[in-house]
């Protein structure tokens, strides 16, 4: 007995039976159990594309049945390739148990066919390993089933020239019938995004519908048709779709990706900077050039290269590229222009395309060169006389270009030269505080025009000292006789002298005199150094009176007087007495009068005291007063009589004598 049902080595016992029960023998052998089961599989299902065909002569898409069918010799399902079968073995396809006559699996969908392994008529064996022949027994053939589940082919996609794109679901071979699928998927990357979306567009019934955008981004046709706006889908981004069935609820029958690029709708734009220039002959025009787009752009600057050439090659044109990626380029040019661009407009156009065909609006550079200027500007500047250690008021600079000429250069226009130290130039003016020493100074001033023609002017610029800008004066100083000078009151007399600074070098010693006491001398420095000296005389003022000599006196009424003398001299050193009315007398007893220094005359005046004010002056008008009393006493009160005995006869008359 030999054990057929399990596979894998085994050893078996044949027993020969001889004519007599010593001849008989057992006789043990080995074998072994090997199968065809299936392979290639995936939960029982092989994936095959649309197209494919089944035992179609000479096709190229036959679906080899051994791809599908592997030997086994053990319980772990090893593919044991082709090591157990014979020669002129046959695959082939049956449709249940009669064999297919030749398929082509034209939708997709799921087919269910056995895979056939036909053994060769006559004597099977094989060679083992070890150049062993060994005999095979087996059926005629074995076959086993097999669910091809038959995948979509990919769709078409195509990036229209308007930049949207169309996705059209697969047909099947040599017909104009759509495969059967229920689902696009798309992954693109939207306008503005930088990453992938997916959308699905999936088919209910006879219904298409795009999941999750709005018609105006993405639509479908009844016929599954699905289109991406322009505006939808990023320029030059890839769009990758596939379609799909799904069977049995959850088998998804999958095509490959189809992919391709959205084409760009949008042109390049062109820019130049700046788009003119006007320049001398022999100057240079420089301009950049910016060609941009969202995807690619090719800056075309072939007329420039036609016109100019030779100029790049003798090194009188330059390009110069400032960026270049994928989506931009930046070139700057410089010309050196000649006679031959003098009197014309001089005009360089400029292209760019992008990968797609797109094509910028051309951008022109336009150039004109005039006839070279050799006149220098008119400089417009004035000496000047400052004081050092000063600031200075500015001293204005200017140049002009001659009229029709190339204008002024743009850099340091103007040069300054020969300036005294603490002084420099800038913006059309010469500022600063000088610090250099006294003396005059040449300064060189040079303008410059575009083309270089320069013109030249002198000018002088006088440095002072302070002491020559200022001009101090002494004013009189009046003190009072006897009062000492101060410095300060000197210093006070001192004017216009500022910014100096004053000391007092001599001064009168003594006031005891009135009048001129001489002058004082001052010294003003300032601060550069130099000096000047100013002198202050000095008067004395005599403020003190004359002084009065008068004393008190008795008078007799209706008697002349004796001349009472009243005499004033001014102080020692003084202005003297004035020269008219020197002394003034008032408040006298009626009948005197003061006169030449006496008062003399008769009073009348009743009897008592006057008090009598008199006044000196001195030169200066300057009064001193002194109170006198008059005493006026009647003649009773200066006369005294007696008498002397009167010796009479007896009875003799007397007689009384009247005055």
């Amino acid at each position: 007995m030999v054990d057929t049902q399990t596979l894998g080595e085994h050893i078996g016992t044949l027993h020969v039976e001889g004519s007599s029960a010593a001849d008989s023998r057992d006789l043990k052998f080995k074998y072994r159990v090997v199968d065809i089961t299936t392979k290639n599989l995936e939960n029982g299902i092989a994936k095959v594309p649309v197209g494919s065909t089944l035992n179609v002569e000479n096709s190229r898409t036959n679906v080899d049945a051994h791809n599908y069918l592997k030997v086994v010799d053990s319980n772990d399902q090893r593919d044991r390739g082709n090591s157990y079968l014979p020669q002129g073995m046959v695959w082939t396809w049956k449709s249940g148990d009669n064999l297919d006559s030749g398929t082509t699996l034209d939708n997709s969908g799921k087919y269910t066919r056995n895979a056939v392994a036909k053994f060769p008529t006559g004597a099977n064996s094989y060679t083992d390993t070890n150049s062993t022949t060994r005999t095979t027994f087996a059926p005629a053939e074995i076959k086993r089933q097999v669910v091809l589940a038959v995948t979509p082919t990919a769709p078409s996609v195509v990036a229209n020239k308007d930049g949207s794109v169309e996705i059209t679901p697969p047909k099947r071979p040599n017909s104009n019938n759509p495969q059967d699928i229920d689902t696009i998927t798309l992954t693109y990357t939207p306008t503005g995004k930088t990453t992938p979306e997916t959308v699905k567009v999936t088919k209910t019934g006879n219904n298409w519908t795009v999941n999750g955008k709005p018609t105006d981004k993405v639509s479908v046709t009844p016929q599954g048709v699905v289109k991406i706006a322009d505006l939808e889908v990023a320029d030059g981004k890839e769009v990758s779709a596939k379609v799909s069935k799904t069977i049995d609820n959850n088998v998804v029958l999958e095509s490959p990706a189809a992919k391709q690029n959205a084409k760009d709708a949008q042109k390049p734009t062109l820019t130049i900077t700046p788009s003119s220039q006007t320049v001398v002959e022999g100057g240079k025009v420089e301009f950049t050039v910016t060609a941009k787009d969202n995807t690619s752009v090719t800056l075309d600057a072939s007329d420039f290269l036609t016109k100019y050439l030779g100029r790049v090659n003798a090194g009188k044109a330059t390009t110069t590229p400032v960026k270049t990626t994928e989506t931009e380029k930046v070139v700057r040019i410089s010309i050196t222009t000649s006679a031959e661009d003098i009197g014309k407009q001089n005009t360089i156009t400029f292209n760019a395309a992008d990968n797609d065909g797109n094509n910028a609006d051309p951008v022109n550079f336009n150039f004109t060169v005039t006839a070279r200027d050799t006149v220098g500007p008119t400089i417009t500047a004035n000496g000047a006389t400052v004081t050092k250690n000063e600031p200075i008021a500015p001293i204005s600079v200017t140049a002009v270009d001659n009229p029709g000429g190339v204008g002024l250069r743009d850099k340091n226009p103007i040069e300054v030269t020969g300036l005294p130290t603490g002084l420099t130039y800038a913006n059309n003016r010469i500022t600063g505080t000088p610090t250099a020493g006294k003396g005059d100074y040449p300064v060189t001033i040079t303008a410059y025009d575009k083309n270089g023609n320069p013109t030249t002017t002198n000018i002088t610029i006088k440095v002072q000292e302070q002491a020559d800008k200022y001009n101090p004066t002494g004013e009189t100083l009046t003190v009072n006789q006897g009062q000492a000078i101060s410095d300060d009151a000197v210093k006070a007399k001192v004017k216009n002298f500022a910014p100096g600074k004053l000391t007092v070098q001599s001064k009168p010693t003594s006031t005891a005199t009135a009048g001129s006491a001489g002058n004082a001398v001052v010294k003003v420095t300032y601060p550069d150094g130099s000096h000047d000296t100013v002198t202050v005389p000095v008067t004395v003022r005599d403020v003190t009176g004359p002084t009065i000599t008068a004393e008190e006196t008795t008078v007799t009424k209706n008697e002349e007087i004796t001349p009472i003398p009243i005499t004033a001299e001014d102080n020692a050193g003084g202005v003297g007495m004035r020269e008219t009315n020197p002394i003034t007398v008032s408040n006298l007893p009626s009948g005197l009068t003061y006169s030449n220094g006496n008062i003399t005359g008769k009073t009348s005046a009743r009897k008592g005291f006057y008090t009598l004010t008199i006044t000196a002056y001195d030169n200066n008008n300057t009064p001193s007063t002194k109170k006198v009393k008059i005493h006026v006493q009647e003649q009773a009160d200066k006369y005294t009589p007696t008498a002397t005995e009167l010796t009479v006869n007896q009875n003799e008359d007397i007689t009384i004598e009247k005055n």
